[in-house]
């Protein structure tokens, strides 16, 4: 898989010509046309064999994470900073540093995986016995924001996943219900292969993962490698950054992706909850349109959560349309690959935001700009 993919529209690094020495001085300017809020951000460094440190203007550590296969290290800002903002961090190269529990978890399972987040579940992520992988539960502050397996209507809507082919639609596999009659089966399935790394550390949980989409009877249709990488700014504020690399489809009709929400129960969108586009429309009548962010939320416990799924810019229908094949607890985005593909590969990306309140509470919109905005980072001495 190409890596530089996954990274490309991380924040941009410009490395000074001086060599990293035991100690190297960042600098962080935000070009972006707004103020930039708390962020993932990740810069390209090579530590060698020992591990960074960072340290933030004031001399406090920085909770950060650095990746020895991409050699990136990766911290969450620890303050927004303003337009043109300037902020110096200083990094210290350690050959043992002090060990530590992280605050990012993953927890290995027969057929699933357990993330926390300083020690609150965060999601599990069921890879084998079902048709797709999905996320159940998915945690805000007040419970799970999506309903699992086994619901009353459409009992094959559950969690966040994937999906294909939708209805079959001009001939494209199903890989989104669950059975084989007419006239939506026979179904096909998504094959986990193999995880190519699990990593989790005090910024981030990623999943690395290999699967087959497969026809009824197991044909291959493509290959898809997925990157998830789960982080929160707190309990209030969890992402999921999500990004697929298949190889062309070899499937007949127009072989629909879609990214896909089964609301919980008790979040009731179409008569209680409450739900907003990038558009400005509101109310789950009026949403099934293209846009570039849509935000699901609503009663769950004793609090108000909701979900929100950000598109793109490099998605190829970017803005994707939402609500397509989607009922009223449901939130869709689809993208179908173009024809034909470049150098025969499907690129797909996403931030998934799981918040507290209501969509302008939660500061959506201004969430989203930071997604599409990245942060320009100069490294020098």
């Amino acid at each position: 898989m190409d890596v530089s993919y996954l990274f490309r529209l991380w924040p941009k690094t410009i490395f000074s010509d001086a060599e990293i020495a035991e100690e190297t001085q960042m600098q962080i300017h935000a070009y972006a046309p707004q103020a930039h809020g708390r962020d993932l951000v990740s810069i390209e460094l090579d530590a060698m064999n020992d591990s960074p440190q960072l340290y933030s203007p004031e001399g406090d550590k920085v909770p950060c994470q650095y990746d020895v296969q991409t050699h990136r290290l990766s911290w969450i800002l620890e303050n927004p900073l303003q337009v043109d903002e300037t902020r110096t961090y200083h990094v210290e190269f350690e050959t043992s540093p002090e060990a530590s529990s992280p605050q990012m978890k993953i927890e290995e399972k027969l057929d699933h995986l357990n993330v926390y987040a300083e020690d609150q579940h965060f999601a599990r992520y069921t890879f084998l016995g079902m048709r797709r992988p999905y996320f159940w539960p998915l945690n805000g502050p007040h419970g799970s924001v999506v309903r699992g397996a086994g619901g009353g209507d459409h009992p094959h809507h559950y969690g966040l996943y994937i999906a294909y082919g939708g209805h079959g639609e001009d001939g494209s596999t199903n890989i989104w219900s669950d059975w084989d009659e007419p006239p939506y089966g026979p179904g096909g399935k998504m094959l986990h292969r193999r995880f190519d790394a699990l990593s989790h550390g005090d910024v981030y949980a990623e999943i690395n993962q290999t699967l087959w989409y497969l026809k009824p009877h197991a044909d291959v249709i493509l290959e898809e490698k997925r990157r998830m990488r789960l982080w929160q700014i707190s309990p209030q504020a969890r992402f999921i950054d999500w990004e697929i690399e298949t190889t062309e489809p070899d499937d007949a009709g127009s072989r629909p992706f879609l990214l896909v929400a089964r609301m919980a129960t008790e979040m009731n969108v179409s008569t209680v909850g409450h739900v907003q586009n990038s558009e400005g429309h509101i109310g789950r009548s009026n949403v099934n349109e293209k846009a570039k962010w849509c935000d699901y939320s609503g009663p769950i416990g004793d609090g108000w959560d909701g979900i929100a799924f950000f598109d793109h810019p490099e998605n190829p229908e970017y803005p994707g349309r939402f609500g397509q094949l989607a009922v009223g607890q449901q939130m869709s985005l689809t993208h179908h690959p173009p024809t034909p593909l470049l150098n025969g590969k499907f690129h797909l990306r996403f931030r998934v935001y799981v918040h507290e309140g209501k969509t302008d509470e939660a500061e959506v919109a201004e969430r989203y700009a930071d997604y599409v905005n990245p942060i320009e980072i100069t490294v020098g001495g």
